[in-house]
């Protein structure tokens, strides 16, 4: 097991490693926020075989592709949200004329197709309640209506990994109903809302996404072809691009990714997240 380094050795080690800092006081600041660990992770795709850094690599270039990676990340998430919420209101608007005279049809076991899995959500749900006790319309439920929760409201409080499960064990034709929504089968849907938990996992955990190659790769049913698949993140926007429904909105923030990619061009390498060259025509068209 290694021991602890202070800022000035952790440099003296990358020193050793023939990696360029020209800037000590500004590296001490980097590695005092950005974790050495971390930072050094972006650098990784310019060691040589003996694990030293080739000739010209600078603590800068691991600096600058950090920063990019978070603000990627931002755009990542903005997406995420906007395709969660989405996916909720239609969960919530279907299943609520499934059920019309139980609103609360969620907590009853003998509407989903295993009850060892619905205890299971059930369980978590109860958790979501408890941590968001202060939430406004938490306490006007609890306090109104005995802590009854009709699925339109209950819906805000599942996290992706509970919408997993949740859609998972509904009967075949109230998934197939939800499916439908987006235009593709129910195991595809499936592996939509999966893809999502895992790339909101990454993003909530500000977990590195470039050179990132264990990203799932989403079944995108023909909708779009992909012809880079890699592993990397630009399969996630791909299925962005099918899920996004305010399309002024998302040519926005590509927009925003093409000049964050341009500022940064001198930095990147577009493989380390598998964006083609032809990637803003392909998310615009």
């Amino acid at each position: 097991m290694k021991i602890a380094k202070t800022y000035e050795e952790q440099i003296e080690i990358l020193k050793t490693r023939n990696l360029i800092i020209e800037n000590e006081d500004g590296a001490i600041k980097a590695l005092s926020t950005m974790n050495y660990y971390s930072l050094t992770g972006y650098l990784y795709q310019f060691k040589d075989k003996s694990g030293n850094y080739i000739n010209g690599t600078t603590l800068e270039q691991g600096i600058a592709l950090y920063k990019f990676d978070r603000e990627l990340s931002s755009i990542i998430l903005y997406f995420l949200n906007e395709i969660e919420q989405t996916i909720k209101t239609k969960i919530a608007y279907i299943t609520a004329f499934y059920f019309p005279d139980n609103p609360c049809f969620y907590k009853d076991s003998s509407c989903f197709s295993n009850p060892t899995e619905h205890k299971k959500f059930i369980s978590e749900f109860n958790k979501a309640v408890h941590n968001n006790k202060d939430a406004k319309f938490v306490k006007h439920h609890m306090k109104n209506y005995d802590g009854n929760f009709p699925i339109w409201v209950a819906i805000q409080l599942f996290t992706l990994g509970n919408i997993k499960h949740f859609y998972k064990n509904m009967p075949n034709n109230t998934r197939k109903s939800i499916s439908k929504e987006f235009d593709v089968a129910h195991n595809t849907l499936d592996n939509w809302i999966e893809n999502l938990r895992l790339t909101r996992n990454l993003t909530a955990h500000n977990m590195r996404i470039y050179g990132n190659t264990s990203i799932k790769t989403p079944i995108l049913s023909g909708k779009i072809e992909n012809k880079n698949n890699t592993n990397r993140i630009f399969a996630q926007f791909l299925l962005f691009k099918i899920l996004v429904q305010d399309k002024i909105s998302w040519t926005e923030k590509i927009v925003q990714l093409n000049n964050l990619i341009g500022k940064n061009s001198k930095y990147l390498d577009l493989n380390q997240i598998g964006f083609p060259e032809s990637w803003f025509e392909i998310l615009t068209k």
